[in-house]
């Protein structure tokens, strides 16, 4: 029994795979250029230097989808550190030390630095909403 032979539960599997494929090129912001169309993007300012680092480590690919996820990570692992420092932590030390962190841009995976507003907002950052312009470049409408 090889590995995958688990995975594959049946024959629908591969042409599934086929169409997510087919789907994440449709959205690629790399080619999906249909003018006036709205793209939503999460919070992510693409001209900053660890994200253009992220890029030329990737082979100039600066696709940051799951940017977010991996700084939601950050925040939540760091706050857990924070608050087990003695040894243990209670889940409102945890929610505590989530809204106490202040992660600087050049450590922030998103380019911009990391702080909550009392609502639990970020402060800094925020989704957007864009359109594609004739020319194939991105605006921010939202």
């Amino acid at each position: 029994m090889t590995a995958d032979d688990g995975y594959l539960l049946d024959n629908r599997q591969e042409p599934a795979a086929r169409r997510l494929a087919a789907l994440s090129e449709l959205f690629d912001p790399s080619t999906f250029k249909i003018n006036g169309s709205f793209v939503s993007f999460f919070p992510v300012d693409t001209n900053t230097g660890v994200v253009k680092a992220y890029a030329a480590a990737h082979g100039g690919d600066s696709e940051t989808f799951g940017a977010p996820s991996y700084a939601a990570t950050q925040v939540v692992v760091g706050a857990i550190t924070r608050a087990c420092k003695d040894g243990k932590a209670t889940r409102a030390e945890v929610r505590r030390q989530i809204a106490l962190t202040n992660i600087p841009a050049a450590l922030s995976i998103l380019g911009f630095r990391v702080v909550f507003q009392r609502n639990g907002e970020l402060r800094f950052g925020g989704f957007g909403v864009f359109q594609i312009q004739s020319d194939a470049s991105y605006k921010r409408v939202g």
